[in-house]
């Protein structure tokens, strides 16, 4: 399979709504608890989920947990390892989060498409954790001068063990051939041709997503979800990460459903760590599993 759409993960915001504001995105959760006490004095809240995409919630905290603890804290997640989630990071993170919907920080926005309009026609809340795919979503509902941007997640402390710039960000979207395919040539030569720099050029301008083709992105698109994925890239350098145990094993719906119920003030941090644990380890010990092995 080919893995043609480069998706950078990050906080989703509008740049402009900031900067009218006068607010910088927080480096560090302890900020982002004092960026809410703002939202809330003009009526509105830092996150919003929606009851389908609860689980992009479980990225942020991934994400935000490597960060500050290194690659340890993934190579443990996605290793399926008996303690990876009670890492002193990740416990750390899904507290901070904690403490963000206990103040009553993050909102249940219905649908995700429900939630993310809220997001980005609404302004009701200031972030929404994402792939690269929310912009071309929103393009059509976001309010005018939104300025869809991405910046990278928080993390626990000022000195994580990755820079602050490090991001998630991996290859998605695959095109594939079939082998048993009426005309395999065909199928191959298309993916020939996709890779081209016409094409490249034509995906990221209507997608709002690069490619894994490097320099595709058109230089004449005016595009703050565009400029700011080339950004972030660029500042990550080589402290690029992800991984795929969530997709690989099939835990989505179960860890949707964790994050729902944490999101909605019914699972305390301690609690959400122990069932998401529980899901690794039943996958771990399952031997009908073919399982991989990370470093």
């Amino acid at each position: 399979a080919l893995n043609y759409a480069l998706s950078v993960y990050g906080l989703w915001h509008s740049a402009p709504g900031f900067a009218a504001e006068g607010w910088a995105v927080p480096a560090t959760w302890d900020r982002m608890l004092d960026l809410g006490e703002l939202a809330r004095a003009q009526g509105r809240y830092l996150f919003v989920w929606g009851d389908e995409a609860a689980e992009y919630y479980q990225e942020l905290a991934i994400a935000s947990a490597i960060k500050e603890g290194g690659h340890e804290v993934r190579v443990a997640l996605d290793n399926l390892e008996e303690d990876a989630w009670t890492h002193p990071a990740m416990l750390g993170v899904l507290d901070a989060m904690e403490r963000c919907v206990t103040a009553g920080f993050v909102m249940r926005g219905g649908s995700y498409l429900e939630a993310q309009a809220l997001w980005a026609r609404d302004r009701s809340a200031l972030f929404y954790p994402s792939g690269a795919w929310i912009a071309a979503e929103m393009q059509a509902v976001e309010a005018p001068d939104f300025g869809t941007t991405a910046s990278p997640v928080p993390t626990l402390t000022a000195a994580p063990t990755l820079p602050a710039t490090a991001i998630h960000a991996s290859p998605t979207e695959q095109f594939l051939v079939p082998r048993e395919a009426a005309n395999v040539a065909g199928g191959k030569e298309l993916l020939r041709t996709m890779l081209s720099r016409e094409a490249t050029t034509l995906f990221a301008r209507t997608r709002l997503i690069p490619t894994v083709v490097r320099e595709s992105v058109p230089s004449d698109l005016q595009s703050t979800a565009l400029a700011s994925q080339t950004r972030l890239l660029a500042d990550a350098g080589e402290h690029v990460f992800t991984w795929r145990f969530v997709t690989h094993y099939g835990l989505g719906p179960e860890t949707n459903e964790a994050w729902a119920q944490f999101l909605g003030g019914g699972l305390t941090a301690a609690a959400l760590a122990e069932r998401l644990q529980a899901a690794s380890d039943r996958v771990r010990n399952d031997p009908s599993v073919e399982r991989y092995t990370v470093e």
